[in-house]
């Protein structure tokens, strides 16, 4: 949703209608989003990430919260940055205004699973969203990842607001 004004460039492609690519990347959003789950539970986090500094492995919370004005920090110590970040989020996952989540690791390393919706509105987010539903991502946002939506029942969307996004980072 909301193209214009938001852009895609390339050499990424937005589809607005289904075709054999769409579904080939519904299927695709489906196997990773179960393989995410089978990394299992990992590390309980709680609910809220607010100031909490990781380091690469497989975590897990009911409902993740990033509140606002906060930071979630991802570092990984190695020194290619290939360490993986696995959130596997039973619900919701909520980004409030003007947090953040930073840190060394490779955006392109760090998916998160997330049950129903996300919700991005805070200033900067890095990784890989899967979510069973629906993505919405505030004018604010800077994403340095990729939104996926509706991997599971097939019919979710990803929103931009109104003014534009920057999403990128991972291809």
């Amino acid at each position: 949703n909301n193209f214009p004004p938001s852009s895609v460039t390339a050499p990424f492609v937005l589809y607005t209608s289904a075709n054999a690519v769409t579904a080939q990347a519904h299927t695709d959003a489906n196997n990773a989003y179960t393989s995410l789950a089978g990394q299992g539970v990992g590390t309980a986090l709680g609910n809220n990430l607010s100031g909490l500094i990781l380091n690469p492995g497989v975590y897990s919370s009911g409902a993740a919260d990033l509140g606002a004005s906060t930071t979630l920090t991802l570092n990984d110590p190695s020194s290619d940055k290939s360490g993986i970040f696995v959130f596997n989020v039973a619900s919701s996952l909520v980004m409030n205004g003007s947090s953040v989540v930073t840190g060394t690791a490779d955006p392109c390393n760090v998916y998160w699973r997330v049950g129903s919706s996300a919700t991005l509105n805070g200033l900067s987010f890095m990784g890989t969203v899967i979510a069973d539903t629906s993505i919405t991502v505030s004018s604010a946002s800077t994403v340095s990842g990729r939104l996926l939506a509706g991997a599971v029942t097939g019919t979710g969307v990803v929103t931009m607001a109104v003014g534009g996004n920057t999403i990128g980072g991972c291809s």
